[in-house]
């Protein structure tokens, strides 16, 4: 699932994602969709697998 926007002073700007990655995996679960990620992302703690271009990275998230 390709993320289109950052809220500005976000968790996810402070995590170091931007417009344009890519989510992958949370939990060790594919992300295919926003259901999948809505689902997958309700639980914290969460790792994510994100794709920017060719690399690949580990985000994680302990709190909301």
């Amino acid at each position: 699932m390709r993320i289109i926007a950052i809220k500005p002073k976000s968790s996810a700007e402070k995590k170091g994602l931007r417009a344009g990655d890519e989510i992958i995996n949370i939990g060790g679960l594919p992300v295919r969709d926003a259901l999948d990620y809505y689902f997958y992302a309700s639980t914290i703690p969460l790792d994510m697998i994100v794709r920017r271009g060719k690399r690949e990275f580990v985000v994680s998230f302990t709190t909301y």
